[in-house]
């Protein structure tokens, strides 16, 4: 029988993962290309 427990945290970690790689994208957008845009 399939637990709704671990479909649930699996599901957390996906999100916490794209989370963590769109800050992480964001922080070096930031960083390194908008200062020269100013």
């Amino acid at each position: 029988m399939n637990n709704p427990t671990s479909k649930l945290n699996r599901e957390i970690k996906a999100w916490i993962s794209y989370d963590l790689g769109n800050s992480a994208f964001a922080t070096t957008v930031i960083a390194a290309f908008f200062p020269n845009l100013l």
